[in-house]
């Protein structure tokens, strides 16, 4: 899906480096859908289509003035859109009416001349090194992909999303510990619509921060760790079975993680987070999912947004 839109966005000024705004416009979605019938049909069939929709978006968020041009925005909106399947479709007009939420992060340069306004540089006092032996917390939203590896027909992809909140102790310019605790969950078909499957999962995690100390607003680090998942299953079997049945199972797993990210220094206090990181778990089954055991080894990597606080 492609989209193309115009907004007006409506900011509430504020002194500080933060300012929230409220959004509101209009735009038109491209999409494409090619699906494979599996059950319920003589044969298997392709359909393919490709169409758009007009829709009207509203939305809220908020931009930090990192300095003088750089500012960073995390925004969130809605829609309805409709989308007009294929004639071999069986539906009804209203089946087919979406409701759209989308939450996204950016980064955009400012041009032109800045006026009286002062760096965020400038408002924090901001000095090499201005964080070391402080401490901090804070809580971010996790979106997270789990792919198993030696992937088969039988394949298992889930995307999963949550909180979490973090907190640590910066010991000089380059390196800090932190502890976090977070929950995201996940639900859909997997397994070519075999299972329909929940999945609810809390991880807590202890990390080491390595930053590149530069002088300017924006500091890169890379970070490794080790943590533990925790994790309950509700899976219902549609097919092959005689009569659906239901699995209901928790377990847990070790894992170690690393990944990288950016940190930026709004003002004295107050710091805004992106980071990536990956690891591999391996999830235990029940007797009733008969399976090769390393077919349980899943891939997962985690993209966050976090904000934090600088004591």
């Amino acid at each position: 899906m492609w989209n193309v839109a115009l907004s007006g966005l409506v900011y509430l000024p504020l002194d500080g480096p933060i300012q929230p705004f409220f959004y509101a416009g209009a735009g038109r979605s491209y999409w494409t859908v090619e699906a494979e019938f599996l059950r319920n049909d003589p044969a298997h069939r392709i359909s393919r289509k490709s169409s758009s929709d007009f829709y009207w978006h509203i939305g809220f968020g908020a931009e930090a003035s990192v300095d003088e041009n750089l500012n960073i925005r995390i925004g969130y909106r809605s829609w309805t859109a409709r989308i007009e399947p294929p004639r071999s479709w069986p539906h009804t007009p209203n089946e087919y009416r979406w409701r759209r939420r989308a939450l996204d992060v950016s980064v955009h340069w400012a041009f032109g001349a800045a006026g009286e306004r002062p760096s965020s540089a400038e408002r924090s006092g901001r000095r090499p090194g201005a964080d070391s032996g402080r401490w901090y917390l804070g809580g971010a939203i996790n979106t997270l992909h789990s792919e198993r590896e030696h992937n088969s027909l039988l394949s298992t992809e889930l995307d999963f999303s949550g909180p979490r909140i973090y907190g640590g102790y910066r010991f000089n310019e380059w390196f800090a510990l932190e502890a976090e605790a977070g929950r995201s969950s996940s639900r859909g078909f997997v397994w070519n619509a075999i299972f329909n499957v929940r999945l609810d999962m809390w991880n807590v995690a202890l990390s080491g921060l390595f930053y590149l100390p530069l002088d300017g607003p924006v500091q890169p680090f890379a970070y490794a760790g080790a943590g533990r998942s925790y994790w309950t299953i509700d899976a219902e079997l549609l097919r092959n079975f005689e009569g659906h049945r239901f699995v209901k199972e928790s377990s847990s797993d070790f894992y170690w993680h690393i990944g990288f990210g950016a940190e930026a220094r709004v003002d004295e206090n107050l710091r805004i987070r992106i980071g990536y990181r990956s690891w591999v778990a391996r999830m235990k089954p029940s007797r009733v999912w008969a399976v090769d055991a390393k077919k349980y080894r899943y891939r997962r990597q985690a993209l966050d947004v976090a904000v934090h606080w600088v004591f």
